[in-house]
């Protein structure tokens, strides 16, 4: 498999029960530094570089996330922003990670053509509103922000929907990104939570408008209501009728198995290998 798994700095470690699966299945962590700190010592890098060697892993990275705004309008949070993903991917680099994922932080009641045009930015479902396309503002910021971030490490960065009602900002500002350097990562939990995907019944409209940028997944599930970041078939989230999509799309990303516990990514495993035949090639 083509695979990755969440792995919190906090856990890299040789005696984590985490990371060990992830040794024993060959999945390769994806790197959060949310949720433990970001610690930047020179010893942890090395102890963390040494982990992987001993267990014959790459790896990939999530950057940080809480309290940046890659599109702020505020230079002094804008410039804070860029210096903490920046540094991160300095360290990423560091750990020689295959990619980097990146949280845009679209917000359509700020950042909207909507907003700044003075209508009533909504969040509903028509995924190309005025309140779901970016203000030119925000994709000058966040462009800007990015390239920085590029310049710092060789890895793909992948652009991941969070709280977004619609795929169409990130899309836009993926354009403005040098196509090889740069794609989405589609997370199908946040789409069924966060977008109301649940309700809408819309990831066709999704797949098909984020197809022509789509490089990597963030898989887990959830009950509709809540990010749970349950395991794949845990929650309401219909995976063989994604991968039919990707299918009919001709879409092979990588992945992601963004199950915050052990247990989850346990479900996760045994639901792919249950269902391997209705899954991409990539898989």
């Amino acid at each position: 498999m083509n695979c990755y798994a969440t792995l919190f700095l906090r856990r890299a470690s040789e005696g984590d029960g985490h990371f060990k699966k992830l040794a024993e299945k060959r999945i390769r962590p994806e790197i959060s530094f949310e949720y433990g700190g970001l610690d930047a010592s020179e010893a942890r890098r090395r102890e963390v570089v040494a982990i992987l060697k001993n267990a014959g892993l790459r790896c990939a990275v999530h950057l940080p996330y809480s309290g940046i705004l890659p599109g702020a309008s505020d230079s002094a949070l804008w410039d804070k922003s860029v210096d903490g993903l920046c540094r991160a991917a300095e360290i990423a680099a560091w750990y020689g990670a295959d990619h980097l994922i990146g949280h845009p932080e679209f917000n359509f009641l700020t950042d909207s053509e909507a907003a700044v045009s003075g209508l009533a930015a909504r969040r509903g479902g028509d995924l190309d509103s005025a309140s779901a396309r970016a203000s030119a503002l925000w994709l000058e910021r966040s462009s800007r922000c990015w390239n920085k971030v590029l310049l710092v490490s060789d890895a793909k960065l992948y652009l991941e929907n969070t709280g977004d009602h619609s795929p169409q900002a990130i899309v836009e500002l993926l354009d403005m990104l040098p196509e090889r350097r740069a794609a989405m990562c589609f997370d199908v939990g946040h789409w069924f939570s966060a977008a109301g995907g649940s309700e809408l019944h819309n990831l066709a409209d999704w797949v098909k408008r984020l197809s022509r940028r789509l490089g990597h997944l963030h898989l887990h599930d959830n009950n509709g209501l809540h990010d749970q970041h349950l395991g794949m078939g845990e929650g309401g989230i219909d995976f063989q009728m994604f991968f039919g999509l990707l299918k009919q799309y001709g879409l092979n990303p990588t992945f992601t198995l963004e199950a915050h516990t052990l247990d989850s990514l346990e479900k996760s495993l045994t639901w792919i290998d249950l269902h391997s035949a209705a899954m991409p090639g990539n898989f």
